[in-house]
């Protein structure tokens, strides 16, 4: 009995794992810039399916939350993003930069991590 209560544990799927039928995808990672004093200040995600998705960079850092990615057969969405660098002195001074970008739905879990890079 306690080897059943044990392998039924195992089978059992917590409520914050995503498998192939899941569409949610949190997508997190950084970004840089490759202008001195400029930082990576926002970043906006734009898919295929029509879906965007942004975050502000937290000490280099973003986080953003898909919710309709495709599963199997065609996995995943591609798109891009578009990160914003702001001078570290004068914020309202700007330039953006774009890179090619694809959200796949994991096999367990609900996270992907795409460093974006500088640009």
């Amino acid at each position: 009995m306690a080897a059943t209560a044990l392998a039924a544990g195992f089978l059992a799927t917590p409520a914050s794992q995503a498998w192939d039928d899941d569409p949610h995808v949190v997508v997190k990672g950084g970004g840089g810039c490759q202008q001195l004093l400029f930082q990576a200040s926002a970043v906006q995600f734009y898919l295929d399916n029509g879906e965007t998705a942004s975050s502000a960079f937290v000490k280099g850092s973003y986080k953003v939350d898909f919710y309709n990615i495709s599963g199997t057969p065609a996995n995943g969405n591609a798109g891009y993003a578009v990160v914003e660098c702001s001078n570290v002195f004068k914020p309202a001074q700007k330039y953006y930069w774009y890179r090619a970008v694809s959200i796949q739905r994991p096999r367990v879990g609900n996270a992907q991590t795409i460093n974006l890079g500088g640009g």
